[in-house]
């Protein structure tokens, strides 16, 4: 359940923070402005809630159906967040957290005006996840773009689809930081 909580802000700053630095590139060439970015996402979930099974087994069934219904309201709804893309992160690049053992990414398109990629994580707890990013600039001040999103374990599956729209609210990041 903690991946999926930190998904949704996650998923907001994908096209943000993962737009600079996909598989290792030194610097992307994807062409946006630099200053305070506001993402939006919306998701589209299918499939069981990564909780374990034993722990909504200790739930009373209408608790059970509470938290389920809570997660999932949450989770499908309007997601809001502002970062700060600076000349030095964009030239560098940088990451939303630092690389996770056992995830591998591999660019599909990095262009001025597309950036696509991949990201599989295999855990040692037989957890894996999978996203497919793909952005599109309308322009340097305005992306669009889907991230669509997979988590596995013990033979079940949970799938996130987000719609992203993100734009520049201008060259003054003001004090967001991240």
């Amino acid at each position: 359940m903690a991946h999926h909580r930190r998904a949704l802000p996650l998923a907001c700053a994908l096209a943000l923070t993962l737009v600079v630095q996909a598989a290792g590139l030194p610097r992307s060439k994807f062409d946006i402005k630099v200053g305070l970015w506001e993402m939006t996402a919306n998701a589209r979930t299918s499939g069981q809630l990564p909780i374990p099974e034993q722990l909504l087994q200790k739930l009373p069934p209408e608790r059970r159906q509470q938290l389920l219904e809570g997660i999932q309201a949450s989770m499908s709804a309007p997601h809001t967040h502002r970062s700060c893309l600076t000349a030095t992160r964009l030239a560098e690049g940088f990451h939303v957290q630092e690389h996770r053992s056992g995830c591998q990414r591999r660019v599909i398109s990095d262009t001025p005006s597309e950036l696509s990629f991949a990201e599989s994580c295999g855990k040692g707890d037989g957890t894996h996840d999978d996203a497919e990013v793909h952005l599109q600039r309308v322009s340097r001040e305005e992306v669009t773009g889907t991230v669509n999103a997979t988590t596995s374990w013990g033979g079940r599956s949970f799938h996130v689809d987000y719609d992203l729209k993100g734009k520049w609210l201008g060259a003054d990041c003001g004090s967001v930081k991240d």
